[in-house]
């Protein structure tokens, strides 16, 4: 039996700023959780989907740095449904891993603050995002997942 698909490709704007946490261990590692809210059908049935994003590492490091609330981004990832316990109750979530992104120009860009300051160049433009800037790697927790974080 062939292999299924598990691809998500989103475009929208952050609900917020997006949460970084580290694990713990050895080689700690960068986890950033945000939300995407996306929207379809126009006028009075216009609809607005809110999407639970994880990332890890590096892309994490970046998000968390220059992703803000307002921010649009286009993402590509997997979904992934965890299971955890908290309080002797099982509980679960879906989420949409990121393996690839890019930010594009906030929704409502004011002077200065917005626009194409990048990562690790550009002109600083103090709190925008990283304008048109890609990131593609990987998205593994690898072995330092830390199965304490109920993200």
């Amino acid at each position: 039996m062939a292999k299924g698909i598990n691809k998500v490709h989103l475009s929208g704007n952050l609900g917020n700023d997006p949460e970084v946490r580290y694990t713990n261990g050895e080689k700690p590692m960068a986890i950033a959780n945000f939300s995407i809210a996306t929207s379809y059908g126009s006028g009075e049935k216009e609809k607005t989907e809110w999407h639970r994003l994880v990332a890890f590492g590096k892309a994490a490091e970046i998000i968390g740095e220059y992703a803000k609330k307002g921010s649009k981004m286009a993402i590509v990832g997997r979904l992934q449904t965890r299971k955890w316990e908290k309080d002797s109750v099982e509980r679960y979530t879906t989420e949409v891993v990121v393996e690839e992104f890019d930010f594009s120009s906030p929704r409502n860009a004011e002077g200065g603050n917005g626009g194409n300051g990048g990562h690790g160049g550009g002109n600083g433009g103090g709190n925008g995002d990283a304008g048109g800037q890609h990131y593609s790697g990987s998205a593994s927790p690898d072995d330092q997942w830390d199965d304490e974080i109920p993200f």
